[in-house]
């Protein structure tokens, strides 16, 4: 950590990860059938890789958490609830998951330099 990351509060390093996530959730909620889902976490990782972009690692991780609960609720069967069905939507999310936290880190590896 440098000193420039103690000097910005954590709110505002985390803020782009709660309103992207936020409004792509709405997207979602708004657009159901006429995105399939790999579109929608599309989205989402594109919300997480700006998160961490601008925040570091640890916004890329919420946005990361908050895309795979929101699609978790509104898009797989049982809709709204958490609980993933289907063997193949466990494996949707996690492969989701997966790529967005290495993009997150690779994002906040690639983009350390700048904050030294």
């Amino acid at each position: 950590m440098t000193d420039e990351d103690h000097l910005t509060p954590a709110w505002l390093r985390y803020a782009p990860a709660l309103i992207l996530s936020g409004l792509l959730t709405l997207l979602m909620v708004s657009l159901p059938w006429t995105v399939s889902k790999p579109g929608i976490l599309l989205l989402n990782l594109l919300a997480v890789m700006i998160s961490a972009y601008l925040g570091g690692f640890g916004p890329g991780v919420l946005a990361t958490a908050l895309g795979v609960l929101g699609a978790t609720y509104f898009l797989l069967p049982p809709l709204y609830s958490l609980r993933i069905h289907a063997r193949s939507d466990l494996i949707f999310v996690g492969i989701f998951a997966t790529a967005a936290l290495i993009a997150a880190w690779f994002l906040d590896w690639a983009n350390a330099p700048s904050r030294e």
